[in-house]
């Protein structure tokens, strides 16, 4: 028998403004936003840049706790992620361009790539995932 695991919660909320967003997180709270081209005020990363940023993030942080437990001395991980498109088509792809800093070897910094692509961000990605989404009632 399968049983569900939350593994992490959003919440978001727009309360009559143009597009303008806010999201909440357990104690985290954080807004999105679309361009003035699509007729928002821009105020804040599109919810698709914050898509963007989960690998990118977890990948990040993947690296760091790695050289932490190998007691490697990396100044800096650094992460750049795309979301691209194929034209005409529906897929999607990330690039993820990650950047080290500090003492690290070649084969060090091969091993901490090898690494990144097992952060949980990018195996939660790599799979289909399902969206349900279920109308709840409200109290008046």
């Amino acid at each position: 028998m399968q049983t569900n695991q939350i593994i992490a919660t959003a919440e978001a909320e727009n309360s009559e403004a143009i597009y303008e967003t806010g999201s909440s997180s357990e104690k985290h709270h954080y807004l999105k936003d679309e361009p003035e081209f699509h007729s928002g005020k821009n105020l804040a990363p599109l919810p698709v840049d914050y898509l963007c940023a989960s690998p990118a993030s977890c990948k990040v942080i993947t690296l760091r706790m790695y050289a932490n437990r190998k007691g490697w001395n990396v100044s800096l991980f650094k992460v750049k992620a795309k979301l691209l498109k194929v034209v005409g088509g529906v897929e999607h792809t990330f690039s993820c361009e990650p950047e080290i800093q500090g003492h690290a070897t070649e084969q060090q910094k091969v091993r901490m790539l090898d690494i990144s692509q097992i952060c949980r961000v990018q195996k939660l990605l790599s799979r289909s995932a399902e969206i349900t989404t279920i109308l709840t009632e409200v109290e008046r």
